[in-house]
C-alpha cells in the first residue's frame, strides 16, 4: 500500500502541475511516473504471490498440527493402558505376600478398582481439545489502496487500476476450480473401489478438497467487494443523494418470492450489511445477486452472505414455515 499511495501522490503532483511546468520538468516527471508504475507492478505482483503463499503454508500448517495431535492422543492412550496393567499386575503381587500384607493390599486395591480408562481419556480429550472456529485466528487476502472508499482517487482510474487485478485473482480462481474437479473425480475412484487406495489415500485426498474449499472463498469475496466499490461511486457521482422510497432492483439480482435455504457451513461477517451463519441455520432469502451473494434475513437481522455456503430448501418447505 505503501508504494501505491507514493505513487499516487506523484500522479496527484503531475495533474496539478501540468500548467506552471515548463516541457523539460514536465518529461522528468512524466519519466518518473513511468518508473514508478513499472516498479509499483512488480511490487503488487511479488506481494500477491507472498499473499497467497503464506495462505498455503497456514493451511499445510494446520493439517500437521491436527496429525501432531492424533499422534499425541494415541501415545497418551498407550501411557494410561500401560500404567493400569502395571497397576494390575502390581495388585496381583502384593495380594500374595500373606497376611501381614492384608491392610496395604486393601487400599492399593481400592484405589486400582476406582480407575476408569475410558473416562480419563475423555478427560483428557476435552482438555486437549482443537480450538473451535471462532477461535482461531483469521488470515486476511490481500488488501489493496485502490479498495479504499475514502481515498482521493478518482473512480475511472480506481476501476482501471482494480481491473488486472481482478482479472488476476480470476485465473487463479479458474485453475483452483479445475483442480477441485481433478480431486473429486479421484476421491469418487477411490471410493467406488477400494482396491485403488488404501485410508490414508482417501485422508489426503480429503484435506486436499478442504483447502481447494477455503481457497474458493476468493471467488465470493472479490467481486462482492467490487460491486459494494460501484454503488460507492454510484452514489458519489449523484451528489450522495437517494430516495428511501423508491428503489430500483440491481441488474445483477434475481426478484422473486420469500424462499428458504440452509447453511451447510459456518460464517463470520466481515462487514456490517452480512450476515453471521451457523451450520444448520435456516435463512430467509430475500434476494438472489449473480456475484455469489445472497440477501435474506436471520432471527429478525437482514444481511449479505455467500450462496455457496448454504443449500436452498424446497419451495414446500418455505410454505411450511411460513405458515406455521
Amino acid at each position: 500500500m505503501v508504494s501505491t499511495k507514493k505513487r499516487e501522490a506523484l500522479f496527484q503532483l503531475v495533474e496539478s502541475s501540468k500548467q506552471s511546468m515548463t516541457k523539460k520538468e514536465k518529461r522528468k516527471l512524466l519519466n518518473k511516473l513511468t518508473k514508478s508504475t513499472e516498479k509499483l507492478e512488480k511490487e503488487d505482483e511479488n506481494y500477491y504471490q507472498k499473499n497467497m503463499a503464506g495462505y498455503s503454508i497456514r493451511l499445510k500448517w494446520e493439517n500437521t498440527l491436527e496429525n501432531c495431535y492424533q499422534s499425541i492422543l494415541e501415545l497418551e492412550k498407550e501411557r494410561i493402558q500401560l500404567l493400569c496393567n502395571n497397576l494390575n499386575q502390581y495388585s496381583r503381587h502384593i495380594s500374595l505376600f500373606g497376611q501381614t500384607l492384608t491392610t496395604c493390599h486393601t487400599q492399593i486395591h481400592c484405589a486400582i478398582s476406582k480407575i476408569d480408562i475410558e473416562k480419563d481419556i475423555q478427560a483428557l480429550m476435552e482438555e486437549t481439545a482443537i480450538l473451535s472456529t471462532e477461535n482461531k485466528s483469521e488470515f486476511l487476502l490481500t488488501d489493496y489502496f485502490e479498495e479504499d472508499p475514502n481515498s482521493a482517487m478518482d473512480k475511472e482510474r480506481r476501476k482501471s487500476l482494480l481491473k488486472p487485478k481482478l482479472l488476476r485473482l480470476q485465473r487463479d480462481i479458474e485453475k483452483a476450480l479445475k483442480d477441485k474437479e481433478g480431486l473429486e473425480r479421484m476421491l469418487k475412484t477411490y471410493s467406488s473401489n477400494s482396491s485403488f487406495s488404501d485410508a490414508k489415500s482417501q485422508k489426503d485426498t480429503a484435506v486436499l478438497m478442504d483447502e481447494e474449499h477455503t481457497h474458493s472463498y476468493a471467488k465470493i469475496s472479490r467481486p462482492f467487494l467490487m460491486k459494494r466499490l460501484e454503488n460507492i461511486v454510484s452514489k458519489a457521482s449523484s451528489g450522495g443523494q437517494s430516495n428511501p422510497g423508491s428503489s430500483t432492483p440491481a441488474p445483477g439480482a434475481a426478484q422473486f418470492s420469500s424462499r428458504l435455504c440452509k447453511a451447510l457451513y459456518s460464517f463470520q461477517a466481515r462487514q456490517d450489511d452480512e450476515l453471521n451463519l451457523e451450520k444448520g441455520d435456516i435463512v430467509i432469502v430475500h434476494e438472489k445477486k449473480e456475484e455469489g451473494w445472497w440477501f435474506g434475513s436471520l432471527n429478525g437481522k437482514k444481511g449479505h452472505f455467500p450462496a455457496a455456503y448454504v443449500e436452498e430448501l424446497p419451495s414446500n418447505a418455505g410454505n411450511t414455515a411460513t405458515k406455521a
